[in-house]
């Protein structure tokens, strides 16, 4: 058969879009629930359409956006055995945290080994003491000071008794 001979196939274009006497029974029944699921796509179709944006119909489209709501949620809940799989992460997301790192790692290792390339002192056990406002880096001077300043600090007494302390302060008024 050629094109020609092909007679033209008749369109026709019914509207889904019901008319406001129309749209109000399936409302009705909506609200009823004896609608089926093609009488409600319709009436979604005639809300969306400047016939069904008046003030009348709000309720009614509050409750069916409510619902789709509600559908939606439900079916983007995913059973357990999907979601373990989904919460794996990747390999290039794990070779990129594992990168991140080893870049961490070594700009830390280079700014310690700088650091420590410029103060020697903190590689070694360095003995470093201030007296009179000299540094004194030697290890047996510095032991020397510091054995001083505990002696002078921690010098044994007579023993503290209740008698001395009475014994003193009554010295204190024969004194007088």
């Amino acid at each position: 058969m050629k094109r020609a001979d092909i007679p033209p196939k008749k369109t026709q274009h019914k509207s889904n879009i019901p008319t406001v006497a129309e749209a109000d029974e399936l409302a009705v029944r909506y609200f009823e629930a004896k609608t089926s699921d093609e009488e409600e796509n319709i009436l979604r179709h005639f809300l969306c359409s400047p016939a069904g944006n008046n003030r009348k119909y709000d309720e009614l489209r509050a409750v069916m956006g409510f619902i789709a709501t509600g559908r939606n949620l439900e079916q983007k809940q995913v059973s357990p055995i999907k979601n373990r799989t989904k919460s794996r992460p990747s390999k290039r997301r794990m070779w990129s945290a594992a990168a991140a790192l080893t870049a961490i790692f070594a700009t830390g290792a280079t700014s310690w080994l700088a650091f420590t390339s410029a103060h020697p002192e903190y590689l070694a056990n360095a003995c470093v003491a201030y007296v009179d406002g000299r540094k004194i880096t030697e290890t047996n001077a510095v032991m020397q000071q510091m054995y001083g300043s505990l002696e002078n600090v921690n010098h044994p007494e007579k023993e503290l008794t209740i008698e001395n302390q009475l014994g003193a302060m009554f010295e204190t008024l024969e004194q007088e």
